[in-house]
């Protein structure tokens, strides 16, 4: 079943790229971080970018970050060259 934007399953950290489940905590009011340090966010474009990871696309372009991912999964996130 697709998740659209408007109801969000998922949450990405923008730093690591972990996924964890979506709250209000992590998403709007930014008290929840990852283990990392990271802020979450679960808007329409991370949800884009959470089912490119999971599709397999590691290249930057279609991630539309700045880092080249070696390797992800979604309970540890990315590992950057």
């Amino acid at each position: 079943m697709a998740t659209s934007s408007k109801n969000p399953s998922e949450m990405l950290c923008q730093d690591c790229l972990r996924v964890v489940p979506f709250t209000m905590a992590g998403h709007i009011e930014g008290t929840e971080k990852c283990v990392c340090g990271g802020e979450f966010c679960g808007c329409g474009e991370c949800q884009s970018v959470i089912r490119a990871l999971k599709k397999g696309h590691r290249d930057k372009r279609s991630l539309g970050i700045s880092g080249v991912v070696v390797s992800w999964s979604p309970a540890e996130g990315a590992v950057f060259k």
